[in-house]
């Protein structure tokens, strides 16, 4: 683990360029906003009653371009979380291919736990039973 060493607690310039750091910072900073997205997500508890009606609007949308779908990480949760969060996430991250790998993981990591994705699923048919 390197240590903290440089004038304000970063690295010292060793004269190479920035670009390995750049990225690294760019790692945390995917974590970081990862955390804070996953935390602020109405998504993870799967209630769509507490949702504003714009939100909800968004999310039938969704239910809407995938009549019959089953629940899946990848389109529908991907979609219902850009349903979301996409206006904030474009704030926060200004690359577009960046917005969609952070969406992916999102996704991903709401459906790799069995609870949430449990009442995910249950938020979908929800949606899907009546999409108008």
């Amino acid at each position: 683990m390197p240590s903290a060493s440089g004038p304000q607690g970063g690295r010292p310039h060793d004269g190479r360029p920035s670009k390995p750091i750049e990225n690294e910072a760019s790692r945390g900073e995917g974590s970081f906003l990862l955390e804070q997205v996953l935390a602020s997500t109405p998504l993870s508890g799967g209630e769509v009653n507490s949702l504003p009606p714009e939100e909800l609007e968004s999310l039938k949308q969704v239910a809407r371009r995938h009549p019959g779908r089953t629940f899946s990480a990848r389109p529908v949760l991907e979609e219902l979380i850009e349903a979301i969060l996409g206006k904030q996430m474009r704030g926060m991250v200004a690359s577009p291919a960046a917005r969609a790998a952070l969406v992916s993981e999102i996704a991903q990591t709401l459906y790799d736990d069995d609870a949430t994705r449990a009442r995910l699923e249950a938020m979908w048919l929800r949606l899907a039973e009546n999409p108008s």
